[in-house]
């Protein structure tokens, strides 16, 4: 349902507003998620990427939206394991984020900690650990502790951790991140299974297979 209701206004913006108007881009970002949460992610990567471009055209490349529309396309090419292009696109939004918002903005922290996804994933613990763990502490002064962007920071700064085989500080981690992350908070799929994947290594890691399959 929510599915038609984003077709129907994108018709009708389009219509009103022409194709390279941020209003359109909004929606094409919001119909994505949608058809994403349907278990459609090639057609979310579609409509993200469309988005991204019509953010472009309408703001300019410099622009904050811009950097949410190149984040939002990042995390689901991270889902198909596509992570030189998930890189470049979070390193680029990174860039603007600090530019235009600060270092310090809970967006950029965002994207510091989508980035340390991508080099996890990619064996460069060293440079994850830091974008995580800086990302993690910008949270908790803003958010605290139990908000799920706070807990995806210390999700990644413990799946990091536990790259670097520092396992009794990972531990912890992972596991109360995981717990706030799975609470109802409303977190995107991304950061669910992400939380789910990186606990079941450190496990495995650490001698409890029981524990990983689960």
């Amino acid at each position: 349902e929510a599915e038609q209701y984003y077709e129907s206004a994108l018709e009708m913006q389009r219509k009103l507003l022409g194709t390279d108007h941020p209003d359109v881009a909004m929606t094409l970002n919001n119909l994505a998620f949608v058809v994403h949460d349907k278990g459609d992610v090639k057609t979310a990567i579609q409509l993200s990427r469309v988005s991204l471009d019509t953010y472009t055209r309408a703001l300019g490349a410099d622009h904050p939206s811009v950097a949410r529309g190149m984040s939002n396309l990042a995390m689901w090419t991270m889902e198909v394991n596509e992570f030189g292009a998930a890189e470049k696109l979070l390193r680029g939004a990174l860039e603007v984020r600090t530019r235009r918002l600060g270092p310090e903005h809970a967006d950029t922290a965002a994207t510091m900690t989508l980035l340390a996804g991508v080099l996890i994933e990619t064996g460069r613990y060293d440079e994850a650990l830091r974008l995580a763990a800086d990302a993690h502490v910008l949270y908790l002064k803003s958010l605290g502790s139990k908000h799920w962007n706070t807990a995806s920071a210390a999700s990644a700064e413990g799946a990091a951790r536990a790259g670097l085989k520092q396992f009794e500080q990972a531990e912890p981690l992972l596991v109360d991140s995981r717990t706030v992350l799975h609470g109802g908070t409303g977190a995107a799929t991304y950061y669910l299974r992400s939380s789910d994947r990186w606990l079941a290594r450190l496990y495995q890691s650490t001698g409890r297979p029981e524990k990983a399959a689960k």
